[in-house]
């Protein structure tokens, strides 16, 4: 009970401090504007005409409007833009239905799970690794220690990743942290979204009902994501309390009574991160963090709130260009990496050992991807041409796959398609140029150049998060492939 008062504190304290940011917002428009907007009692006129938002809306808020309103707020100009959005007309509504559908449908073929599984498992064993490597190459015992203490402490965070796995998945909410979730509503598909009136309590549960089913794919989702977000929260908490320790000249039972201390101390009342570096680690084993503010995707972000259509073309931005920029991290064109290049610089030792890490995924990567290109091991891309796509087809290859049986006759070799991100485009695109460079004469080159953009397009619109995108171009651009029906 006394959490619950206590988060009922926090809760109006957090209206009433957002309630000051919103007249001190009017204020300044008013003066940019010299407008003769009147503010009084802490009653804000925003723009969108007679809508007053007031202390008491934000107090009469449940849990999760607050958590919207302060993540919408966070993409855009201010208290009216973030009002104005959640109160959708009946269009918005209706688009927010179909959004809801969209993207559980595509996510709800096993295999996307299982690739999500794969990916985000290879990703979160890969960090600590890179920052030990990267701590070797720079003479960095620290981050060294620190990144085999993660892996150390992983094993005994797994309990407590289940538990907030399964937690998830039953509330369809995710628990370390939401801000991995900016675009992410409350559901589309309920009785309370649709304004379904109080008076008709039968019918909103039916509704209520069908949503719930419909959002399965989604709520697995974000369970398998929440599973190895505390693995990894939790792990680098106890890694870094325990070099803090070993600071202090802890040791045996003390270090572990203060490294369990520490990890107690991360988590809020409500089960949240509170340690930002452990958080952004966790978002960057998901593929969930935070765009940079400026960047394009992150503007995108903002015009989709704005234009929900775009949504239904795109229905997932932040993953897919956390994708791609891991994907460039980690292969020969690292040197183009804005973010790279800026961790390499930073202040912040682990940032920097896991920077070096990087490089070094990336030199290794690129060295086994070209030996599995010029041994025939990996089959790369389809080829474009219609017709030699289908006689490739018949031979039995499959595209990105791992052939097994090199030395045995070639109906026996068997093909296992590679599904694990950041590493499958990496080797797919090194394999295409690898094969197209062995069939290149001077006469060749911008087919090459050509052929080069159109590998990097197939192996980033084959992901399920670009589905809607993908499926867009391919039916404008190859329509012999995809206006089958």
């Amino acid at each position: 009970k006394g959490k619950v008062d206590e988060l009922a504190a926090h809760q109006k304290r957090w209206g009433e401090l957002m309630n000051e940011v919103a007249t001190i917002y009017a204020n300044l428009l008013a003066v940019r504007t010299s407008s003769a907007r009147v503010v009084s009692a802490g009653r804000i006129r925003t723009a969108m005409g007679d809508t007053i938002m007031t202390v008491a809306d934000l107090e009469n808020m449940t849990e999760d409007q607050l958590e919207l309103f302060a993540n919408v707020l966070h993409l855009t100009d201010g208290p009216a833009d973030a009002m104005r959005i959640m109160k959708r007309g009946w269009i918005g509504k209706a688009f927010g239905v179909n959004l809801e559908y969209w993207m559980n449908s595509i996510l709800s073929g096993p295999g996307t799970h299982a690739l999500n599984v794969a990916s985000t498992a290879a990703k979160t064993m890969l960090i600590p690794g890179e920052k030990a490597v990267g701590g070797v190459l720079g003479g960095d015992p620290r981050a060294v220690r620190e990144g085999l203490m993660t892996y150390y402490y992983m094993v005994s965070s797994f309990s407590d990743a289940m538990r907030a796995a399964s937690k998830a998945f039953m509330t369809d909410r995710p628990q370390l942290s939401a801000t991995h979730a900016l675009l992410r509503r409350r559901a589309q598909i309920s009785g309370e979204s649709l304004g379904i009136s109080p008076e008709w309590p039968i019918l909103a549960n039916l509704i209520d009902y069908a949503g719930s089913r419909i959002r399965l794919p989604f709520r697995l989702l974000t369970a398998e994501d929440e599973l190895f977000k505390h693995i990894t929260y939790s792990s680098v908490v106890k890694a870094r309390a325990y070099q803090a320790g070993l600071d202090k000249g802890l040791v045996g039972p003390d270090l572990a009574q203060y490294v369990r201390k520490i990890h107690d101390d991360a988590f809020d009342m409500a089960g949240r991160g509170l340690d930002p570096y452990a958080v952004g680690e966790a978002a960057e084993g998901t593929f969930q963090r935070t765009l940079p503010p400026g960047g394009f995707a992150n503007s995108y972000l903002r015009m989709a709130y704005e234009h929900p259509a775009l949504r239904q073309a795109t229905p997932f931005v932040r993953t897919p260009t956390n994708l791609f920029s891991d994907s460039v991290q980690r292969s020969p064109l690292w040197f183009l990496s804005k973010r790279l290049w800026g961790d390499l610089r930073s202040p912040n030792d682990s940032v920097r050992a896991s920077a070096r890490g990087r490089l070094a995924t990336a030199q290794a990567l690129s060295v086994l991807a070209g030996w599995l290109a010029w041994t025939g091991r990996f089959t790369g891309s389809a080829p474009g041409n219609k017709a030699q796509r289908e006689a490739w087809g018949m031979s039995g290859k499959r595209p990105h796959s791992l052939v097994f049986g090199l030395d045995g006759p070639e109906e026996d070799r068997q093909y296992v398609r590679l599904q694990m991100d950041p590493f499958t485009p990496v080797i797919s695109i090194i394999t295409d140029f690898v094969n197209m460079s062995g069939e290149m004469d001077d006469a060749t080159l911008d087919e090459y150049a050509t052929a080069i953009v159109s590998s990097i397009a197939e192996n980033l619109t084959s992901k399920v998060y670009l589905r809607g995108l993908s499926d867009f171009l391919g039916a404008a651009m190859k329509p012999d492939r995809d206006l089958k029906h």
